[in-house]
């Protein structure tokens, strides 16, 4: 695995060996895992979604039982068959690709671009797919990403 890219988005004690380890006996033994603070992203993204989406009546604080079809951006529904499917970032007529050449990579960013990066080049890399089979010791498995919970992951195996 190449630890440097994956060190740019991922918190660093679930790059150690014996993290992996532990992940793999503990998706042995319970069929799933939730990491918490899986993405070492910046207090002010977390802050920006949040604000971006009390901005669109999302927040706690909603009285409209539907947002908004213009709520939360650019999203669109992507990936085949209603049981796959996911929301993703609708392309930019240019987009800005790689990384920015600052360390974290999304020091200079808004905050819907490191989302654009997390989904354009972590989630989408071969690195990154390769460090979810090693974390659960399987490739018969899926991960489902949660919002609610910046950073969270759930790790659940294919039936």
């Amino acid at each position: 695995m190449h630890l440097s890219f994956l060190s740019e988005f991922l918190n660093p004690v679930y790059l150690q060996l014996q993290m992996m380890k532990a992940l793999t006996q503990r998706f042995v033994e319970e069929s799933s895992l939730e990491l918490h603070s899986l993405l070492c992203m910046p207090d002010k993204l977390q802050l920006g979604l949040m604000e971006k989406d009390q901005r669109d009546g999302l927040g706690p604080d909603c009285i409209m039982r539907i947002p908004p079809y213009t709520a939360g951006g650019r999203w669109c529904i992507g990936g085949q068959g209603p049981a796959a499917q996911v929301a993703v970032l609708r392309a930019k007529s240019a987009r800005r690709r790689g990384s920015t050449g600052a360390f974290p990579r999304w020091a200079q960013r808004s905050h819907d671009e490191v989302v654009r990066s997390l989904q354009d080049e972590l989630f989408s890399s071969v690195t990154f797919h390769a460090w979810l089979i090693a974390s659960r010791g399987s490739s018969h498995c899926t991960t489902s990403w949660r919002h609610a919970g910046l950073g969270q992951a759930s790790i659940i195996p294919l039936r």
